[in-house]
């Protein structure tokens, strides 16, 4: 976890954790540095780090470090078509969603990561997905419209 906040640090988050769940590395990002969702060095440098250390999953959780919200007890059951309905209305053009748990997490392109920074609608979605009874909202930073081109393995004699 130490490295992991290492690259988090490097990458210009100063308050922050890395919390590890599973096959996932769930980053808390401070309610200030959700900004560094639109920054190229942050976006690119964290995952391919995380992924270094061995973390499958490399995700930002929408609820900033230190902010609380109460989850009260799930008053709906997760509907998927619901969220995709407000995430199309919020004008996404592609989004993954995965339930893992009580863990929401989202995947969606590159370019739409900027809408997170927007705290009234990470407020408006976090509320939906709390009365799903999901506990944690993760921004997948592995985005839908990435490509990926595996290293050549190194085979020695």
């Amino acid at each position: 976890m130490e490295a992991a906040e290492e690259a988090l640090h490097a990458a210009g988050a100063q308050q922050c954790r890395a919390r590890y769940e599973g096959e996932l590395l769930r980053i808390v990002l401070g309610p200030d540095e959700m900004r560094l969702l639109t920054s190229p060095v942050f976006i690119e440098s964290v995952p391919l780090k995380c992924h270094e250390l061995g973390f499958l999953k490399v995700g930002v959780d929408l609820l900033p470090y230190g902010v609380k919200i109460s989850a009260p007890e799930p008053i709906q059951p997760f509907d998927e078509d619901h969220l995709n309905s407000f995430f199309e209305k919020s004008g996404f053009l592609e989004v993954r969603l995965f339930r893992e748990g009580m863990i929401l997490r989202i995947q969606c392109e590159t370019g739409d990561f900027a809408r997170f920074i927007d705290e009234g609608f990470r407020h408006e979605l976090l509320a939906q997905c709390t009365a799903m009874g999901f506990r944690s909202v993760i921004l997948d930073l592995q985005p839908s419209d990435a490509v990926y081109i595996p290293l050549p393995q190194i085979i020695s004699g």
